[in-house]
């Protein structure tokens, strides 16, 4: 199975702050390893990113490091730009915060981001990982904030092409067009592209206006290609996406932001955010019940996930939020078998109801669902009153994507 590689994150809770650089002497080896400590295998190499020198580990046992000066309980990113395969780091007297890469055919900006806690130095360092691989341009920065020792642990999400805006796609790194194609109606292909470096994606259903036949309301979305092959059984595939979605919704408004489509119109999986009268939800892996009120701004997140025998589905509340707030999001799919974690939590794994032809998409699919009634509008908007419905009920309605990654990796 594929190696899936981490970029490690600070906690949620850190404090907003200006950056301020830490020096790294010689951060570009343009004076070959002057203030660096090097053990072999490790050279000096003609191929970098910029100047003329980069340093390059070829084997086993190959590092790089430098000493730096820190201020304690402070927020820090570390960058390096890296070729081929490796490890970017900091260790803290002993405790490694590192970020692994492997095969980057390009210069591959990489992030490792911590807390000092209660460090006042550590070793910036570079060291080798499966196969060779160069290091450049160094960089380290901190904030004049600090977070209390108790939000100072780490999550990890990502892989190896997040930082520059791609997925990990078969071991490699691509953009994300190679896979996905856009559901955007009235808006251009790639609208909803606010950055790439870091990636920053908003769906505005109301904006797209994008129908489909059997759909159930307006959706803005992008989705695994419909030709190319692209589309396999779930059990013929490993699937990771990992993301924090912001919620901006009118009371009453329900959407799906995420799922696994069948070849048919059926459910796999399904992430709903909706401000309506429902019921049936298990409760929240942290104990929370669901709100089920109609239109008082009081939002269920909640995943429905299909039975292995095709007898249905079951209905898991994942938590509850308010327009504006967030919550961290990951869907694993390893060949069937599927994992879901909020905020970190996990619900116990299922296999799912397979199809030949499933696929994966993600965006802002806003349900025509009248919210005071709950009676659905005709499919695809075949009675032609969606329009009325949506300026009637709604004047916003964007979901945004950030700290996002997606692996695929097919038999």
């Amino acid at each position: 199975m594929e190696v899936r590689n981490i970029i490690l994150g600070l906690s949620a809770f850190m404090l907003t702050a200006v950056a301020q650089a830490v020096t790294i002497n010689n951060s570009g080896f343009e004076d070959s390893f002057d203030n660096w400590s090097d053990d072999d295998p490790s050279a000096i190499s003609s191929d970098a990113y910029s100047g003329s020198k980069s340093a390059k580990i070829t084997a086993s046992g190959g590092r790089i490091g430098q000493e730096v000066s820190l201020n304690s309980n402070t927020d820090y990113q570390l960058t390096a730009y890296v070729k081929g395969s490796g490890q970017v780091g900091i260790n803290l007297g002993g405790s490694v915060k590192y970020t692994n890469v492997k095969d980057l055919s390009d210069w591959t900006k990489v992030t490792v981001t911590f807390n000092s806690g209660s460090e006042t130095s550590g070793e910036v360092l570079a060291k080798y990982y499966d196969d060779e691989g160069r290091f450049d341009d160094f960089t380290l920065t901190s904030t004049d904030g600090t977070i209390d020792d108790e939000g100072a642990d780490d999550d990890t999400y990502g892989n190896e092409c997040e930082s520059t805006g791609k997925i990990l796609y078969n071991g490699s790194c691509e953009e994300y067009s190679e896979v996905f194609e856009a559901e955007s109606g009235e808006l251009g292909a790639e609208d909803h592209i606010i950055s790439l470096s870091p990636i920053e994606m908003t769906f505005d259903a109301l904006a797209a206006k994008h129908v489909t036949d059997n759909g159930n309301g307006w959706r803005h979305e992008l989705k695994i290609k419909s030709s190319g092959g692209y589309r396999v059984a779930m059990t013929k595939v490993y699937e990771e996406f990992k993301t924090k979605i912001t919620v901006k919704l009118d009371k009453g408004a329900k959407t799906i932001v995420a799922q696994h489509h069948a070849d048919t119109t059926d459910t796999i999986t399904k992430l709903y955010i909706a401000d309506l009268d429902e019921s049936g939800f298990e409760n929240a892996p942290d104990g929370t019940s669901s709100d089920s009120v109609a239109m008082n701004g009081i939002f269920d997140v909640y995943i429905r996930l299909a039975k292995e025998d095709g007898s249905g589905e079951t209905k898991h509340l994942l938590t509850t939020i308010t327009s504006g707030e967030s919550f961290d999001f990951e869907e694993i799919n390893d060949h069937g078998k599927v994992i879901i974690k909020i905020n970190g939590q996990s619900l116990d794994s299922i296999t799912v109801d397979d199809s030949s032809e499933s696929y994966f998409k993600f965006g802002n699919y806003q349900q025509a669902q009248n919210p005071e009634t709950g009676v659905k509008l005709a499919s695809g908007d075949a009675d032609g009153d969606w329009a009325d419905f949506f300026e009637k009920y709604f004047d916003v309605s964007e979901i945004t994507f950030t700290e996002m990654s997606y692996t695929r990796t097919v038999d």
